[in-house]
């Protein structure tokens, strides 16, 4: 699945122009799988992403891939 992903990202599928992810903007990433679109979202400045997941194998990807992000995160008191 790693080199399918890839190949997304770097044909843009995401979106460009007005659908490109900008600075300050709020991201829904559904169906993340191990984050592709997740770290291209905060590369292009995202304020806040959130990644939703439903297989627990990614999730535990998503959890290493994004450590330091999600320890950075600021949380609600």
């Amino acid at each position: 699945d790693g080199p399918y992903n890839l190949a997304r990202q770097q044909r843009k599928i995401y979106g460009v122009g007005e659908q490109e992810v900008r600075a300050g903007d709020v991201v829904l990433d559904c169906g993340a799988n191990v984050g592709v679109y997740t770290r291209e979202s905060l590369r292009n400045g995202a304020k806040l992403v959130v990644s939703i997941e439903p297989a627990p194998e990614n999730i535990e990807c998503l959890r290493r891939n994004f450590k330091a992000e999600i320890a950075a995160a600021p949380r609600e008191q």
